[in-house]
């Protein structure tokens, strides 16, 4: 059976070495083949910065900027799947209304679909 192995992460900032290494150690211990990082708090996100917390080549990330000093999304990956990676809105019933959306938008897609938030992760 095969086992997916991810990792999210509300990092609260990613700019310092320290948090680069600390990701870096789980992604190669764990053998991560998903990183979700959320509260980046960074505009932009380059190939060094992909480099410095996967340990391979950096060809399968995006991300979302920050918006000032807040947000901001990293998502890399090595495998084929459909993914979400998510702020949810603080409103429980938009929140929920997101969720559903999406839960019908993902099971309507062939192949595995992972959502991740800040709230929960889970895969559908």
């Amino acid at each position: 059976m095969y086992t997916l192995k991810l990792l999210s992460w509300n990092i609260r900032g990613i700019g310092k070495v320290e948090k680069h290494r600390a990701i870096k150690k789980l992604v190669v211990s764990n053998d991560v083949e998903i990183l979700f990082i959320q509260d980046s708090k960074l505009e932009t996100v380059d190939v060094k910065l992909v480099k410095a917390i996967w340990n391979k080549a950096a060809d399968n990330f995006l991300f979302s900027p920050a918006r000032g000093l807040s947000g901001g999304m990293v998502t890399r990956w090595k495998i084929k799947c459909n993914f979400v990676n998510l702020y949810a809105p603080s409103d429980a019933s938009d929140r929920k209304a997101v969720f559903l959306e999406l839960a019908n938008l993902m099971n309507a897609t062939e192949g595995i679909s992972i959502m991740s938030s800040l709230l929960k992760s889970w895969m559908i």
